[in-house]
C-alpha cells in the first residue's frame, strides 16, 4: 500500500505530464501554426516566436515577486490558477485573434511562474530527506515522458490530416487545440484535486517552505560572487539553446520544403527523437553517476550539441527558420538525419541540465532556493531573448551565437566544478588535520 505523500506524488506527477502533454506540444508547433494562417487572421506571420517570447519575458519579471502570492493562495490553487491560464492561452488556437493571443501568451507565462515554485513546494510538503530524490525522479520521469507523448499526439492527428501544401492543415489546427485543450482540463482537475500532505509531514516541512523576505537580500547578495557570475554564463547558454529545440528547429524542419512530402509529420517524429534522447540521458546517468564526474557528463553534452550544431547548419537552409523556403543547406534536406539531431539535441540537453541542478544543489547547499531562483531567471531571460530576435536572424546566426555560447559555458562550468570539489579537498585536508592532531 503506497503512503498518502506517495500518493500525492504520484499525482503531481500525473498532472505534470498531461500539462506538458499540451505545453510542449504546442509550443513545438506555434511558430509553423502562425505562419501558416498569418494571412488568413491578420496576424504577423512571426507572432509564433513573438508569443513564446512575450510568454517567457512575463515568466522572467514575475519569478521576482511571484512568492508571496502562492504563499496566500497555497501550492494547490497556485498550480491549479496556472494551469486554467494556460488553457485559456490554448483556446485561443480554435480561432487565433492576435490581440487575444498575445493577451494570453502573457498570462500563461504569468501562470508558469505560479506554477514552477508551487511545485517544488508541494513536492517538498510530501517529502523526507530519505524520499526527495525519488519523489523528485518520479516528477522528472513523467515530465519527460510527455514530450514522446505529446509527439505520438501529433504524429497520429498529422498522419490524418496532411496539408497538399506541406503546411499544417486548418483541421489539423483545430483538432490539435481541442485535443491539447482537453488534456490542458484534465490536469487542472488533477491539479484541483491534490491532497493535503499529512499533518505531521507538514509540521517536518512547513518552515523551509514558507516564505521569507530575507532570501531576496541573499538572491541579491549571491549576483557578485565569483562562482555565480561564472554559473551565470552557463544559465544564459542553457536558456538560449532551450529557444532552439522547442521553437527554432521544429519551425526550420516545417518551413524547409526541401525535406519531403510532409514536414508535419516530421516534426512530430523529431519531437518523439528528442524526448528518447532525455530519456536514454536519464537512464545513462542513473547507470554511470558514481563512475563519471559531473563536468564529464557536461563535456558530453557539449561535444553533442557540437555535433547537432554541424548538423543542422549542413542539413537545414540559413533561411528555414524564419519563412517557407525552397532553398537547400550544403546537403539536400534528409529527414532521417533530422530526427537524429533531434535525438542527440535531447540528449546533449539532458547532460547539461541535470548536471547543472546537481552541481547547484553542491555549491549553494545552504542558499539553494536563491540559487536555483537565479538560474530560472537568466534561463528564461535568454530563452525570451533568444525568441525574440529569432524573427530577425537567420539560422546560421543562431548557430553562430550556440557555438560561441557553448564554448564559454562548459569552460565556465568546468571552473566552477573544479573549484568545487578544490574546496571539498581543503575541507577534508583540514579535518584529517585535526584528526592527527587529536592523536
Amino acid at each position: 500500500m503506497l503512503s498518502r505523500p506517495t500518493r500525492n506524488v504520484l499525482q503531481l506527477g500525473l498532472g505534470f505530464l498531461l500539462f506538458f502533454i499540451s505545453f510542449n506540444s504546442q509550443g513545438y508547433i506555434q511558430e509553423a501554426v502562425i505562419a501558416g494562417v498569418a494571412d488568413e487572421n491578420g496576424i504577423d506571420q512571426h507572432a509564433g516566436y513573438n508569443g513564446l517570447a512575450l510568454y517567457y519575458g512575463v515568466f522572467t519579471a514575475a519569478n521576482l515577486f511571484i512568492a508571496p502570492l502562492i504563499e496566500v493562495l497555497g501550492p494547490k490553487w497556485a498550480m491549479t490558477i496556472g494551469a486554467i491560464l494556460t488553457t485559456l492561452y490554448e483556446i485561443g488556437f480554435l480561432h487565433i485573434n492576435e490581440f487575444y493571443f498575445f493577451f494570453t501568451s502573457a498570462l500563461s507565462g504569468f501562470g508558469a511562474a505560479l506554477m514552477w515554485p508551487a511545485l517544488g513546494t508541494y513536492m517538498t510538503l510530501n517529502s523526507t530527506e530519505k524520499t526527495i530524490d525519488r519523489n523528485s525522479s518520479i516528477v522528472w520521469a513523467l515530465s519527460q515522458a510527455s514530450q514522446i507523448i505529446g509527439g505520438i499526439v501529433l504524429l497520429t492527428i498529422f498522419h490524418h490530416s496532411s496539408s497538399d501544401d506541406n503546411t499544417i492543415s486548418p483541421t489539423a489546427i483545430k483538432i490539435i487545440s481541442i485535443s491539447l485543450t482537453i488534456v490542458l482540463i484534465l490536469s487542472t482537475f488533477v491539479f484541483a484535486l491534490l491532497r493535503h500532505p499529512p499533518s505531521e509531514t507538514l509540521k517536518h516541512n512547513e518552515v523551509a517552505v514558507s516564505y521569507n523576505n530575507a532570501s531576496f537580500a541573499t538572491t541579491f547578495a549571491l549576483l557578485p560572487t565569483k562562482r555565480m557570475i561564472l554559473l551565470a554564463f552557463v544559465f544564459c547558454y542553457t536558456g538560449i539553446v532551450q529557444s532552439l529545440w522547442t521553437s527554432i528547429y521544429p519551425t526550420a524542419i516545417s518551413f524547409t520544403q526541401q525535406m519531403g512530402n510532409n514536414n508535419s509529420v516530421l516534426m512530430a517524429l523529431s519531437a518523439i527523437s528528442s524526448g528518447f534522447g532525455q530519456i536514454l540521458l536519464c537512464s545513462w546517468v542513473a547507470a554511470r553517476r558514481f563512475a563519471l564526474k559531473r563536468n564529464h557528463f557536461v563535456i558530453t553534452g557539449f561535444f553533442l550539441h557540437i555535433i547537432s550544431f554541424i548538423g543542422i547548419y549542413i542539413n537545414f537552409p540559413p533561411n528555414s527558420s524564419i519563412h517557407l523556403t525552397n532553398d537547400i543547406g550544403i546537403i539536400q534536406p534528409n529527414p532521417y538525419l533530422t530526427c537524429f539531431i533531434s535525438f542527440i539535441l535531447g540528449f546533449g540537453d539532458g547532460c547539461w541540465n541535470t548536471q547543472v541542478y546537481a552541481l547547484i544543489g553542491d555549491v549553494f547547499s545552504h542558499c539553494s532556493n536563491e540559487a536555483f531562483a537565479l538560474f530560472n531567471f537568466y534561463q528564461s531571460a535568454l530563452t525570451c531573448a533568444s525568441l525574440f530576435y529569432s524573427a530577425h536572424i537567420t539560422l546560421t546566426s543562431h548557430l553562430a551565437i550556440l557555438c560561441t555560447s557553448s564554448t564559454i559555458a562548459v569552460f565556465c562550468f568546468c571552473l566552477v566544478d573544479a573549484m568545487g570539489r578544490l574546496s571539498q579537498g581543503k575541507k577534508l585536508s583540514l579535518g584529517m588535520s585535526k584528526v592527527y592532531q587529536q592523536h
